[in-house]
């Protein structure tokens, strides 16, 4: 078969050509690769140094286990509310020897705790028996806004002669007296004329006062009247013109 010229020449154009597309892909310059450097996250670094001062950091527990006793002869009392007081004592080692060797080995047996509670204002006492296997009573009172003390004592259950006995007008041992506590009122207080009130921004420290005038007392009228009605009458005997709170 045949070639003409015209395919000839084609054939040499192609041979050229696939011999330069050759020659350059040979001769292409390989890329540049670029490094790329990661970005520091600072939140998540602060976020693990936090977590590592947390495990370096000791736990502080704030439960604190008080002792049971402090080994110390004392009784105190204080108002739960008006009506109801909240004594708690404790007699030490050594008062209890003493007591031991005063009135006998078996003085705690022959004996019975007391609590005596002296009304101030009325000169009254009263006695309170107590249990020798706890260290705390309540006790309940009839009337508000008085002071009282109390005293931790000792009670013989059958009088012995022998024995040094207390003093003629008492029937028990005293070991140790309280504070004096003055109750708190159990009514709203009966504002005098021209008195002066203090009031306190718990927020700025800041401290008001104010006199209470007799147009305030006729403003508060309202209140006593509900509070007498709830009171079966008992404030009619004041004078709103010149209310007290002695009462």
């Amino acid at each position: 078969m045949a070639i003409n010229s015209k395919d000839k020449n084609l054939n040499k154009n192609n041979l050229k050509n696939t011999k330069s597309i050759i020659q350059k892909s040979e001769t292409k310059k390989p890329k540049k690769t670029m490094q790329i450097t990661p970005l520091e996250d600072t939140s998540i670094k602060k976020l693990f140094k936090t977590i590592e001062n947390k495990k370096t950091t000791p736990i502080i527990l704030e439960y604190y286990d008080l002792p049971y006793r402090y080994n110390k002869t004392t009784v105190k009392f204080l108002a739960q509310n008006p009506h109801t007081l909240f004594v708690y004592w404790e007699i030490s080692d050594e008062d209890k020897n003493n007591l031991i060797k005063k009135y006998g080995n078996d003085f705690f047996k022959t004996t019975i705790p007391l609590l005596v509670l002296t009304d101030l204002k009325n000169n009254k006492t009263y006695e309170i028996q107590i249990d020798d296997f706890t260290n705390n009573w309540y006790i309940h009172v009839n009337e508000s806004h008085l002071q009282y003390q109390i005293t931790l004592a000792r009670k013989f259950k059958e009088v012995k002669p022998q024995l040094p006995l207390p003093l003629p007008i008492q029937n028990y041992i005293s070991i140790v007296k309280s504070n004096v506590l003055e109750t708190p009122n159990d009514h709203i207080l009966f504002f005098k004329p021209n008195e002066k009130l203090e009031f306190k921004n718990i927020l700025t420290n800041r401290i008001t006062s104010k006199r209470i005038t007799n147009n305030d007392n006729k403003q508060i009228k309202a209140i006593y009247k509900n509070y007498n009605e709830l009171l079966n009458n008992k404030t009619a005997e004041f004078d709103f013109n010149n209310p007290s709170s002695a009462y």
